[in-house]
């Protein structure tokens, strides 16, 4: 098998979104390794073994895996990934430092996972650097015949696909971030009562219980995260009146459904722990008082940014009070709303801030 690919470096080095490297350059790298996996798909079998066992490993929760730590790993006829680039001579080698450069790229199946035997050929897509899933309508791909077109990223297909992208939860090194614990919450150990029926009153559980996130449901799966990437990452940061952040820091709570249809119009159970609510300070935990706040967005690449907030609330003797706030976003992230929650809020109530909704429960 030989493979013939031409690719103009003009830089020794390629990072990620955010860093002063040339997007154009990045995207036609991108192409060209997405052209040369669509080749080896073609025309090796063992290649398509591959990827279907290492997407399944799911390391981060999704079906998808990290191509640099993956290179040494051994393919089928006993040559590993690497040695099968480096036949591509001296494109092979530009291809690999391409790889070892951006050690967030990976190949993923993001829909449909289950319904591919791992031998046919799926199409490859790949996202652009420029990709923003308010503007993108479109995803270049490479199909099993050769030919290149684009998919709809607002309709996911209904057959799988092979997706080049950048991991979104990973670090810039390709490690996991530890911020991503799916289903589960920060804020301590709770004393396992969680009999989330109990509701006798009041019917918003007693002052110092543990605040739990029941369950979510998106109204519109592809307004924040289209197919293309995969499972979304939901991410709920709690704030006191004082700006100071509940949970886990700044960076509260991330859920990651294990499929996209686990969410998408659907109620998705969560159960997350999320913290003890004092109203009052208690045994040196601060009190949050009679309402804080949550910010809920779907987390994506970019370049970290603070983005103020204002959020209206009624304060106990009936005024209408405005509270500024500040939360730390990436400018790919895709803000979905902010709303108060009061203390006195009913278990099971359903907030609503745009998209997403959920449930919370205490006790």
């Amino acid at each position: 098998m030989k493979y013939v690919y031409i690719l103009i470096l003009l830089l020794s080095k390629v990072v990620v979104w955010g860093q002063p490297v040339s997007d154009r350059l990045f995207d036609t790298q991108l192409e060209t390794l997405a052209s040369y996996f669509s080749d080896l798909a073609r025309e090796d079998s063992g290649f398509n073994q591959f990827v279907k066992t290492e997407t399944g490993k799911r390391f981060d929760g999704d079906f998808n895996f990290l191509l640099k730590p993956a290179l040494q790993l051994v393919l089928p006829d006993g040559q590993s990934l690497r040695q099968k680039i480096m036949q591509a001579g001296e494109s092979g080698l530009e291809m690999l430092q391409f790889i070892e450069s951006n050690p967030q790229l990976q190949l993923a199946v993001p829909i449909h996972w289950e319904d591919w035997n791992g031998q046919s050929k799926l199409p490859i897509c790949w996202m652009e650097s420029g990709y923003d899933e308010a503007t993108s309508y479109t995803v270049p791909c490479l199909f099993a015949d050769g030919s290149q077109g684009n998919l709809s990223a607002l309709i996911a297909p209904a057959f799988p696909v092979c997706v080049l992208s950048l991991n979104e939860r990973t670090d810039a090194s390709g490690i996991l971030l530890p911020d991503y614990r799916t289903g589960e919450g920060g804020g301590g150990i709770d004393d396992d009562d969680d009999d989330k029926e109990d509701d006798t009153p009041p019917c918003y559980g007693g002052d110092g219980d543990w605040q739990y996130l029941e369950s979510i449901y998106c109204i519109n799966l592809n307004a924040i995260e289209h197919w293309i990437a995969g499972a979304p990452e939901i991410q709920f940061i709690f704030k006191r009146a004082d700006n100071q952040s509940l949970i886990n820091g700044q960076w509260g709570a991330i859920i990651e459904p294990p499929h996209r249809n686990d969410i998408d119009q659907t109620w998705y159970d969560v159960d997350a722990t999320l913290f003890r609510w004092y109203q009052q300070t208690t045994n040196g935990i601060t009190g949050i008082g009679s309402f804080c706040f949550v910010f809920v967005n779907e987390r994506d690449n970019g370049t970290l940014i603070n983005l103020p907030i204002s959020v209206t609330v009624a304060t106990p003797g009936g005024a209408s009070v405005q509270i500024d706030l500040t939360v730390t976003i990436t400018d790919k992230d895709e803000t979905i709303g902010t709303l108060p929650v009061y203390f006195e809020d009913c278990n099971h109530f359903v907030y609503n801030p745009g998209t997403v909704k959920f449930k919370m429960y205490r006790e």
